[in-house]
């Protein structure tokens, strides 16, 4: 895509705050458990485990990390929608006045709880659905899971909850780029295209890996001027190229336009630096952990929030947040990020 074909903003939001409600998934995605949070299959949240997260806790952190800066609040896994009070915890983050709260699924469970997250005021959803092939669904994901997926969008529909396909872009799945405008268009939602992250399997990685480039080419020679190209830089992460078809919001992830990184990214402090990802958000875990990425071992040591909030400790919980904050606002953008950068990197590691 040549610079022309583009109009740049430099304007910058800023970072913030992702809780990983609980590492438990209910799918086996093949490009997400190299380095996914979520190991343990089918194993659910009960109100008597003591050690996860709970909605009161993550309703005090999250009211310090908005005194602080940190915006929106968003919620993820593992998979959200195995935790039967899930919709309490939405619930807990919007009492804090002027939170944005935003959940991501990979929607197996979202007809079941469509209604109850609308009633606890979710502002948005991000849904991952990386095919609308039923058997390349299943094939990917272990479970023959894509009509459930599909009834649940309907109910996100229904409840007027504004909601957005995350497709993770993959060769085998550049071909059904058509498929998911015209269902975005159907059921009224915006599309992201993200590249696939090498989480540790390179060979996987290098088999299924295809430029989210290819794809901003395809779209522009399909639909020529009627799309509107627009790269601004979308605060932390990656700058996206926005595409308006079909009155369908498309917006695509390219690494090669850059990456935002923080300092100890760079330091050589992170094996995986550098990555597609980049950093954009305090994530902290439902053990209360900290993390700064999906690599299992970011750069910057990990703080116990929630330790340090069953202790009281509210003072240090917000001198380290605010830390984590100026790390995080400062990060400067980089275009460091090719695939050669991964064959390097699967080299030194072995």
């Amino acid at each position: 895509m040549s610079e022309s074909q583009a109009e740049y903003s430099t304007s910058t939001s800023c970072p913030h705050i992702r809780f990983v409600v609980t590492p438990n998934c209910n799918l086996f995605c093949k490009e997400c458990q190299p380095g996914g949070e979520a190991f343990t299959r089918h194993c659910y949240f009960s109100e008597s485990n003591k050690e996860l997260i709970s909605p009161k806790e993550i309703n005090l952190l999250a009211k310090i990390a908005l005194e602080i800066g940190f915006s929106p609040i968003k919620i993820t896994g593992g998979e959200p929608l195995t935790r039967p009070d899930i919709h309490k915890i939405v619930s807990a983050c919007k009492e804090i006045p002027k939170s944005i709260v935003n959940l991501g699924t990979n929607g197996l469970f979202l007809d079941e709880f469509a209604e109850k997250l609308s009633k606890a005021r979710l502002d948005s959803l991000n849904v991952g659905v990386n095919s609308l092939n039923r058997k390349r669904y299943e094939e990917d994901t272990g479970v023959d899971g894509l009509p459930r997926v599909l009834r649940g969008l309907k109910k996100a529909r229904e409840f007027k909850i504004s909601t957005n396909i995350n497709l993770v872009l993959m060769k085998q799945n550049f071909s059904e780029i058509n498929d998911f405008i015209k269902l975005a268009k159907e059921y009224g939602l915006d599309i992201r295209v993200l590249p696939l992250s090498n989480l540790g399997d390179y060979n996987y990685w290098s088999e299924h890996y295809i430029p989210t480039s290819d794809l901003e080419k395809y779209l522009i020679s399909k639909y020529g001027t009627k799309s509107k190209i627009v790269k601004p830089w979308s605060g932390l992460g990656s700058p996206m190229s926005t595409f308006s078809i079909d009155n369908v919001r498309v917006r695509i992830i390219n690494p090669e336009n850059g990456v935002y990184y923080a300092k100890f990214c760079e330091n050589n402090e992170c094996g995986n630096y550098p990555c597609t990802d980049g950093v954009w958000a305090l994530r902290i875990e439902a053990n209360g952990l900290s993390k700064y990425c999906f690599y299992p071992k970011s750069g910057r040591e990990s703080y116990d929030y929630l330790e340090a909030l069953r202790e009281g400790k509210i003072k240090e919980i917000k001198k380290r947040m605010k830390e984590d904050y100026e790390l995080l606002n400062s990060a400067e953008i980089a275009k460091t990020w090719n695939e050669k950068v991964e064959r390097d990197k699967s080299l030194r590691q072995k």
